[in-house]
């Protein structure tokens, strides 16, 4: 899963000779200074701003039958009206749509060309904070070096990616297919989505948009061990590109991901993924990178 821009593409843009887009990346991209401290995290506790009790459906609310006052008494001639059954969302892991709640280590390694491999741990945070029966809505928070978080929607038809935010809020239409179930081989799927954010810059409205085309096939299944544990896995291969504009400027990253997913935990267990990036002068930069996760279950 990743749908923002890599180092690869920062790298470029912040090659491009325009003061007014590093700023604007500086502010937007929040790349400096550091992202404040996570809250401390509980995988049953809804993210920030979401109401934790479910609104009810439209049209559900029971009214009790005419001529009769809300409030009658039990024993009298007024039919009490039905108690309400709020719909709840499926639970999280194996048995719902989507992956178990809960704190999960990936060990990430990044290498540049001519440079030392870049290595450290990432977390992902992964609650459900709504959804019906029909759909489990669930945050994935990243935190590392480069912390982002994700909205995402899974029914029984896949996971969608409805928005991101790494600096700022990327709100995407439409939704990211990025798993369509039930997996098989040979199966495959496309995304095209685009979000943008304006905002003042030295009194002027300027605007920074993001589009991302890609595409996925599942080319086979394979077991791999995850913490001496064998998993049963799809290996899906993506092809993508993220471009990114700025007035007058833009940048472009093109990359491809080597994805092992198990459909029983609905998790990535592992990737493998390469980026080239290109800045507005005509500048390359390249990117390999490599996360595998540490443990099945969540710590």
């Amino acid at each position: 899963m990743n749908l923002r821009p890599t180092s690869s593409l920062v790298r470029a843009l912040f090659a491009s000779q325009s003061i007014l887009l590093i700023t604007a990346l500086i502010a937007l991209l929040a790349l400096t200074p550091p992202p404040p401290p996570v809250k401390a995290f509980s995988p049953d506790a809804p993210p920030t701003g979401v109401n934790q009790a479910p609104h009810p459906a439209p049209g559900s609310e029971t009214l009790p039958p005419e001529g009769v006052e809300q409030g009658a008494a039990p024993g009298t001639d007024a039919a009490a009206p039905p108690a309400q059954t709020p719909q709840q969302p499926l639970p999280a892991g194996p048995q719902g749509h989507g992956a178990q709640n809960g704190r999960y280590r990936y060990h990430s390694t990044v290498t540049y060309p001519n440079e030392e491999p870049d290595k450290e741990d990432l977390t992902l945070l992964i609650s459900t904070y709504g959804g019906t029966t029909e759909e489990t809505k669930q945050i994935y928070r990243y935190g590392g070096a480069d912390d982002s978080e994700y909205e995402v929607s899974w029914t029984v038809g896949g996971m969608k990616i409805q928005s991101m935010n790494f600096g700022f809020e990327c709100n995407w239409e439409p939704d990211v297919v990025q798993i369509e179930l039930p997996l098989s081989q040979g199966k495959s799927w496309n995304a095209d989505s685009s979000c943008s954010e304006t905002f003042e810059e030295e009194g002027q409205q300027e605007t920074i948009a993001f589009r991302y085309q890609g595409s996925a096939q599942v080319v086979r299944k394979e077991s791999v061990t995850i913490g001496g544990v064998p998993v049963d896995t799809f290996v899906i291969e993506r092809k993508y590109t993220i471009t990114t504009s700025f007035g007058p400027e833009s940048g472009k990253e093109e990359g491809t991901e080597t994805e092992w997913f198990s459909p029983e935990r609905r998790m990535t267990v592992k990737q493998i993924g390469r980026s080239t990036a290109s800045d507005p002068d005509g500048g390359t930069y390249e990117e390999n990178s490599e996360i595998v996760l540490q443990k099945l279950d969540p710590e």
